[in-house]
Parts: structure tokens; sequence; C-alpha cells
């Protein structure tokens, strides 16, 4: 009986506690980056997949506002990236296929945001980075990370897409810094990987993880051509004509949203594979 009765404490303590947070977070355009930050500090408690379900649209249009606003709220960006890679590990969950349902949902048809796509690069390589130095890292978040890598991927190049394909969107940066980051946050993922076993030790679940997610993720940069045109016929045109160029020098026709061509990203992932330690093949 007293089991019974802390376990429903303890749910009913969860369930209050994600309503108080997603609500909060709906409200991000009027609060202090400070409370914001708290915010998204309980974010970890939040361990049901269906809380998150209820409230998934708003969840991520707080996520990817606040990642779009550099001044304001830029002191939060990692707390809201670590946020962020705790939804997508709920939503990704296999046993739930309704979950997946709705996060392929969100990218392919409601996810809107054109600006966010540097920031989720720079964040990416931020978090490897420092795991490799050991500083301030939480394995915790460098797996879930390397887990649902191929999820950021395709929050990147969406974001891409719709910076170069929509209407008096201002192009965040040019293609040459574009690569030159996509390029740094491969070279974090082979950092990552190529860690010998005796440096690794707490980020072997995340080594393994990426062994897993980089494939797919590549699958995800490379189907880019061929999604391109599920947006209409307008952005499959905008796209042609800046970022799908031929460079016979880069392997063929630059993906959409990638920068690259396919044998560049056939490249980049060889060289992060090639790294993986025997004890995890």
């Amino acid at each position: 009986m007293v089991v019974v009765v802390a376990w429903v404490c303890v749910v009913w303590c969860c369930t209050v506690v994600s309503v108080v947070t997603l609500h909060g977070l709906s409200q991000w355009r009027e609060t202090e980056a400070k409370v914001i930050k708290e915010f998204l500090g309980t974010f970890h408690v939040i361990r049901d997949v269906h809380e998150i379900l209820k409230f998934s649209r708003e969840m991520f249009h707080s996520f990817f506002g606040l990642l779009a606003v550099a001044d304001k709220y830029e002191s939060v960006h990692e707390n809201v990236f670590r946020a962020l890679l705790h939804c997508i590990s709920l939503l990704n969950d296999k046993n739930v296929k309704a979950a997946r349902v709705v996060l392929r949902t969100y990218i392919d048809s409601i996810f809107c945001e054109p600006t966010v796509y540097l920031t989720l690069v720079r964040l990416t390589t931020k978090v490897l980075a420092n795991a490799r130095s050991a500083a301030d890292t939480i394995p915790e978040t460098v797996r879930l990370l390397c887990t649902g890598f191929h999820t950021i991927c395709k929050f990147v190049v969406k974001s891409r897409e719709l910076n170069l394909t929509t209407s008096g969107s201002k192009p965040v940066c040019d293609e040459k810094t574009y690569k030159s980051e996509i390029q740094k946050m491969f070279t974090a993922l082979h950092g990552i990987i190529s860690l010998t076993e005796s440096k690794s030790e707490h980020l072997k679940p995340a080594q393994s993880a990426l062994v897993t997610s980089l494939p797919i993720a590549l699958k995800v940069l490379k189907g880019a051509v061929t999604n391109s045109g599920s947006a209409g016929g307008a952005a499959t045109t905008s796209t042609s004509t800046t970022d799908s160029k031929t460079d016979s020098k880069s392997g063929g026709s630059i993906i959409p949203g990638t920068g690259f061509a396919p044998a560049e990203l056939g490249g980049l992932a060889k060289g992060v594979l090639t790294a993986v330690p025997v004890c995890l093949v």
C-alpha cells in the first residue's frame, strides 16, 4: 500500500512539473532568461513520452524560438539544446510509434524556423568537443546527442532549406562558413569515436550510439536532394539555383540544405567510422 501511494505521488509530481515546465516555456517571449533556465533545468524529470506528446508542437516552437534569438537568450542556448535532445530521445522511442510519427510530422510539415541551423551545428560541435576534453560535460547529454544525431541533422537540413528558399529570409551565413562549421562538427564526432578505451569509459554508450546513428544521419543528408521538392515547386526551384550546384572536384551536385556533394559527405562520415575502436565493433 505504501509503495503504491509513493508511486502515485511520484507520478503526480512529475505530471505537475511537466505541465508547469511546458506551460512556462510557452510564455518564453515574456520571460527573462534566468527563469527560462530554471524551467529548462527541470526537463530531465519528464520521463513519460505521453506528457511530451500533449505539448509537442508548443514545446518545439519554444525551443527553436529561443535558439533563433541570439542576444537576449543566447545564455540559455546550451540549456535549450540539452532539453531538445531529451525530448527527441523520448519521441524516438521505438516502442511508441505515435511519438515517432509526431516527430516526423513536425519536422516535415510544421517546423518553420529558417535561422537555427548554424546554431544547432555549433552547439553539437561544442557538446562533443567539451566531452572529449572532459570540460563540464554530462555523459548522458553526449549519449543523447549521439543517439539523436540523425534527428538533429534533419532539423539542420530543413532549417537551411527554409533559409535558402523562404522569400525575404536573410541568409544566416555564406556557404563557405556553413561548410566549415559542418566539417568542424564531423571532426568533433571523430574525436569522440576515436577515444581509446582507457579515456572513454564514461563515453562508451555515446560511442556505441554514434556507430548506429551516423549512417542514418548520412542517409538523411544525402536524402535531402530527393526530399527538397516535397515542400512545393517554388521551394525546389529556389533551392536548385542557390544550393544545388555541380562541382566535379567535390563529387557531383551539391545536396540542397547540406552544402556538400554526396562524395564529400561520404568522406566525412567515413573518416568518423574508420576510427571506431575495436571494442565497439
